[in-house]
């Protein structure tokens, strides 16, 4: 048995319209809207699961096929912050999932961004 079976689902809520990993062990909704660096307001869940980074990534390319792929180590916004960073962002207009290690033994990390228009 592995530590990802034995992991307890977290009850996420989720007013992005993007999917949630469904083996999410913690989530967390900020409490608040945030401006991205264009003006946007955006709303951010972060989560984590015990599952292998390749399973979680493999899960979010399927669920979110149409969108574009960038390697998180040629991300300004994220190669700035982790050393040991290795994950992807998915991006799809104005919203993107990043599902990312940020050193060889964390959890699996998920962020969910969803921004609306500048007003």
């Amino acid at each position: 048995m592995t530590h990802a079976s034995l992991a307890v689902p977290a009850v996420v809520r989720n007013p992005t319209g993007l999917p949630v990993y469904p083996n999410v062990d913690s989530a967390r909704l900020e409490d608040r809207l945030r401006t991205d660096d264009l003006g946007r307001w955006c709303m951010h869940l972060s989560a984590r699961s015990l599952d292998s980074l390749a399973a979680v990534e493999n899960w979010y390319r399927q669920a979110l096929s149409t969108a574009s792929e960038t390697d998180l180590r040629n991300d300004g916004d994220y190669e700035r912050s982790y050393v040991g960073l290795d994950g992807i962002k998915l991006t799809m207009d104005l919203a993107f999932v990043a599902v990312y290690k940020a050193s060889r033994g964390a959890a699996t990390s998920i962020d969910i961004v969803r921004c609306g228009p500048v007003r």
